[in-house]
């Protein structure tokens, strides 16, 4: 049975200060299974694209499961050090077996991830991040590519990957899915595939215990379901239109045929005392995302136009090439929906924290897509693809790319919250979900 207090399983958290490769943390994996053989062992459930196995290390055997889905989106990998701390729990304390068996695929999407590596050890800076960002277009990334088969956006289009997902799923029909995210400022948030009873009252009430502040309102959650502060609900896969997203469903809505609840938990990177900050800024919502839209229009021209520029001369066939393109095509829509929001609360007071949101979200589109531009045209350049409109334009990215992040500094020093206190939320939320979960339950 989890216990009331969670204050022993959070007081061991390590002061981490990066985050393991993708090698580093399935050997800490492998560390602790040669050390519990009784309780311990690994299954395969598939193969990456790039040929790395997709295993699961199971803890316990206890009647019902749990999952821990690590890694689902590659540029968010602070759920790392969450499967590593969970997995130790797990095997120091009985009480987190009671009935249960946990159930730990470290990396959803490893060949990706490795992509992203070049910032795990830090200094995690908004620089840093972006210089070495891979954040796969939506039909290379796991957790947007589950089928769904409404008329409205259908989808048949799973990943090795995403399929591997599925098999698990399958096998287990957890009582519980954890699927671990981390977002770029503000607080943690929460995403359920349903609602259950009590249970954003009790991630509130946790929440306000921690060193992370709950997160206001975001463009992430806009238009969704809440059934509490900081709790949203999954639209139904009904609703996506895969034409405009290029995007499936994910693996909350596959699992939910098996009666599996699924708690999605961003943990913010960076932290900024504005951004969560609720107070009037003297400014209106139709000014402050009115502003943004406008400048989130010009990032994606901008982007646009780079685009157009190097794709005639492009030959390498990286994965860098898809994430560019479909963030050109995907930027657009962002800004359209700052627009849609301008106009629908045009004279609201705009918060403090949604001031702050329209002021960064305009620069990090910017930084992430010239982010990815850059690495995309050295990879080019590397192969003794040396064509001139690669060499120019390497060299304009360069200077745009430091234009943008002096101009987020001006916005926001982007200081990162320490590892330990957000992994202590991700870790902790968990906890007082399954727990809530299991009382619903019997």
């Amino acid at each position: 049975m989890i216990p009331d207090d969670l204050t022993k399983y959070l007081t061991t958290i390590p002061d981490w200060t990066e985050i393991p490769t993708v090698d580093g943390l399935i050997d800490q994996l492998e560390k602790l299974r040669a050390a519990n053989g009784d309780l311990c062992r690994w299954r395969r459930y598939g193969t990456s694209r790039l040929g790395d196995p997709l295993r699961v290390l199971s803890i316990g055997h206890g009647e019902r499961n749990v999952l821990i889905l690590g890694g689902p989106h590659a540029n968010e990998p602070y759920g790392a050090l969450t499967v590593s701390h969970l997995a130790r729990l797990v095997i120091e304390h009985a009480e987190l077996r009671d009935d249960l068996t946990w159930h730990f695929l470290p990396w959803a999407n490893p060949d990706a991830a490795r992509m992203n590596e070049g910032w795990f050890a830090g200094p995690r800076s908004i620089r840093d991040y972006h210089q070495h960002l891979h954040r796969p277009a939506p039909v290379d990334d796991v957790d947007f590519t589950f089928p769904h088969f409404s008329e409205n956006g259908y989808y048949d289009r799973p990943l090795p990957e995403t399929q591997a997902v599925m098999r698990i799923l399958e096998d287990l029909r957890p009582v519980f899915q954890y699927s671990l995210h981390n977002c770029d400022f503000g607080g943690v948030f929460y995403v359920l595939d349903h609602d259950v009873p009590g249970l954003a009252e009790d991630l509130l009430a946790f929440t306000g215990q921690t060193a992370v502040p709950l997160a206001m309102d975001s463009a992430a959650v806009a238009g969704l379901d809440s059934p509490g502060k900081g709790v949203y609900l999954l639209p139904p896969a009904e609703l996506i239109d895969g034409g405009i997203a290029e995007a499936g469903a994910t693996s909350g809505h596959w699992a939910a045929q098996y009666g599996t609840t699924t708690l999605v938990t961003e943990i913010p990177m960076w932290n900024d005392p504005c951004a969560a900050d609720d107070a009037d800024s003297g400014r209106t919502v139709g000014e402050v995302f009115g502003q943004a839209a406008t400048e989130m229009a010009e990032a994606s021209d901008l982007l646009a136009d780079l685009m157009a520029a190097v794709r005639p001369a492009l030959r390498c066939g990286s994965p860098l090439a898809a994430s560019a393109e479909s963030l050109v095509r995907l930027a657009p829509l962002l800004g359209q929906g700052m627009r849609a929001a301008a106009e629908a609360m045009d004279e609201r007071p705009a918060a403090v924290g949604e001031a702050f949101v329209g002021a960064i979200t305009p620069h990090m589109i910017r930084m992430r897509g010239l982010g990815q531009l850059r690495r995309l045209l050295r990879a080019e350049l590397a192969t003794g693809n040396q064509a001139p409109v690669l060499r120019a334009t390497v060299r304009k990215a360069d200077a745009l790319f430091d234009q943008a992040c002096q101009a987020a500094g001006m916005v926001s020093e982007g200081n990162p919250f320490p590892l330990r206190e957000v992994v202590a939320v991700q870790v902790g939320a968990g906890l007082v979900a399954l727990r809530r979960i299991l009382k619903e339950a019997r």
